[in-house]
C-alpha cells in the first residue's frame, strides 16, 4: 500500500516537472537570447515584445531587468543590431599598449613633486568654526 502511494506520487512529481519545466524555459526564450551576445539584438527585442503581450506588467517578473538592459544596450548596438564584443575595449587598450611606446613612457619617467609638500596649522584648522564677534 504505501509502495503504491509513494509510487503515484513520483510519477506525478516526474509528470508535472516533465510537463512544466520545458514550457515555462521555452517560454521565456528572450532570457536566453538576451544573455547571448551572438543574438541580435532586435530580435531579443522582438521576442521579449511577443512574450510579454497582453499580460499584465503589474505582476510581472523579469521585466523591469529586461528594460534596464535594453535601455543599456540600445545606444551601443550596431544599426543592424549586432552588439558589441564585451571584451572589444580591453583587447583595444592591450593592442595599444602593446604597440606603443606608452608602457616605456611611464616606466622610465622621472616624476619630482612640486608642492606645496607641508601644510601649514592653520590650514588644517576646520574653517566652518563660528568666530566670535565683540561689540562695545
Amino acid at each position: 500500500m504505501k509502495s503504491s502511494i509513494r509510487f503515484s506520487l513520483f510519477a506525478m512529481a516526474v509528470f508535472v516537472w516533465t510537463g512544466l519545466f520545458p514550457a515555462a524555459s521555452s517560454a521565456q526564450n528572450w532570457v536566453e537570447m538576451m544573455q547571448d551576445p551572438n543574438v541580435n539584438f532586435y530580435e531579443v527585442q522582438r521576442s521579449f515584445n511577443e512574450y510579454w503581450q497582453g499580460k499584465d506588467l503589474a505582476t510581472a517578473k523579469g521585466w523591469k531587468q529586461f528594460k534596464r538592459w535594453e535601455y543599456f544596450m540600445e545606444p551601443r548596438v550596431y544599426p543592424t543590431g549586432k552588439r558589441p564584443d564585451p571584451d572589444q575595449t580591453a583587447k583595444a587598450f592591450i593592442s595599444y599598449r602593446n604597440t606603443s611606446r606608452f608602457s616605456s613612457d611611464i616606466t622610465g619617467a622621472n616624476w619630482t613633486a612640486l608642492g606645496p609638500l607641508v601644510l601649514a596649522d592653520d590650514q588644517l584648522q576646520p574653517r566652518h568654526r563660528a568666530r566670535q564677534l565683540r561689540c562695545g
